[in-house]
């Protein structure tokens, strides 16, 4: 399902005017995909050493990784690998797993100078000794006519790796993809991966990914710690997305989806019983039964806004108004009563009305 997220996405932020000719494959285990096996992934990027100077490659691979031997580095596992005992059998693991060297020559083997390598696996930092000469420096990051004009002009190896050499890489079924695909396709339509005129920089996003998945990570009570790093080169665009084309990415969750709500005091014009911290605090909880989820930001695409008023008499009793929207439309509006020495019972009443009215967007694919 990443894969073709992936894929889908790149067809939409890769109009003609950018590139007047493109190509896209996607194998994957989809029933009406081309399987990915070792020798069909061989085949494709045999086929890519047709590619020409000026063109630019992206090469996406997600899945299972694992930290091998200390010559071998990191293994990318097909779908023939039932299980790690597996591995230990030499021709097993020609047969049907990827090194990180082989993923070195078969990258360098391609004569476009701009090339993106994104792995979604465990342990893709192992990879890093054989595929990444150095890490990019935050300082390094720099309309169509532009786009072209930087991918004419810029040349490099970009690559984005979901986790340290001893790290996991998370499948979250609450986000309806891996925590890497999801911040991808999250930076790209919220367009906070996105630089100047609307490009998709390569450095931009992978660093805004790089930065997201170790909060969405965190957020689920575990640690991802991607990578990123370059052979030596400069940032380019992968893509323009303005706002009609950021609207047709699809990014699918499994739950509804709540972003930072806002509450006040109308009368102090702040948040005198602290619903907002506390309403925040019971969302995180609910994120953890997985009843729901919960980002503590602002601006999230697919996500419900929850804001209100409320006002406090002498006797304690509190009187609040609410509002529900999703994408800057109004779902549901709701008068709710509670006490201020109990909050939990009117945080209670909130939650209801969020888990009524705010709606679920399903994923087309399921998940297992």
């Amino acid at each position: 399902q990443d894969a073709l997220a992936f894929a889908e996405t790149m067809k939409i932020i890769a109009p003609t005017e950018v590139f007047p000719e493109s190509k896209i494959w996607v194998l994957s285990t989809a029933s009406d995909q081309v399987d990915p096996r070792k020798e069909t992934i061989k085949e494709k990027f045999d086929a890519m050493k047709n590619a020409k100077e000026e063109d630019l490659v992206v090469i996406y691979l997600a899945g299972h990784g694992v930290k091998a031997s200390q010559q071998e580095g990191y293994l990318y596992l097909t779908m023939f690998v039932d299980s790690l005992a597996q591995l230990d059998n030499k021709t097993a693991r020609q047969n049907y797993a990827i090194s990180s060297e082989e993923l070195h020559q078969w990258l360098k083997a391609i004569p476009a100078k701009k090339k993106v390598l994104i792995l979604d696996t465990c342990a893709a930092g192992a990879a890093a000794d054989d595929l990444a000469k150095r890490t990019m420096d935050m300082n390094q990051i720099p309309s169509i006519h532009r786009a072209v004009t930087k991918l004419q002009n810029t040349s490099g190896t970009h690559i984005l790796m979901g986790s340290i050499a001893d790290g996991e890489s998370y499948e979250a079924s609450r986000y309806g993809h891996s925590l890497l695909t999801y911040a991808l396709l999250e930076g790209i339509k919220n367009g906070k991966g996105i630089s100047e005129s609307n490009q998709v920089d390569v450095s931009t996003l992978f660093f805004h990914v790089q930065d997201r998945v170790y909060r969405l990570a965190e957020g689920l009570g575990n640690v991802q710690k991607p990578l990123v790093s370059m052979l030596d080169g400069q940032t380019f665009p992968l893509g323009v997305a303005n706002k009609n084309s950021r609207e047709k990415i699809q990014l699918t969750h499994l739950k509804p989806q709540v972003q930072r709500p806002e509450f006040y005091d109308k009368k102090q014009t702040i948040d005198a019983l602290q619903l907002s911290t506390k309403l925040a605090a019971r969302l995180r909880e609910e994120t953890d039964k997985n009843t729901l989820l919960f980002s503590d930001e602002v601006g999230v695409p697919n996500s419900c806004l929850v804001f209100g008023e409320y006002q406090t008499a002498t006797t304690g009793n509190v009187k609040l108004k609410m509002w529900v929207e999703f994408e800057g439309k109004e779902l549901h509006t709701a008068k709710l009563t509670g006490t201020a020495d109990e909050p939990n019972r009117l945080l209670n009443k909130i939650i209801d009305v969020i888990h009524d009215h705010c709606p679920v967007e399903k994923s087309t694919n399921s998940l297992e």
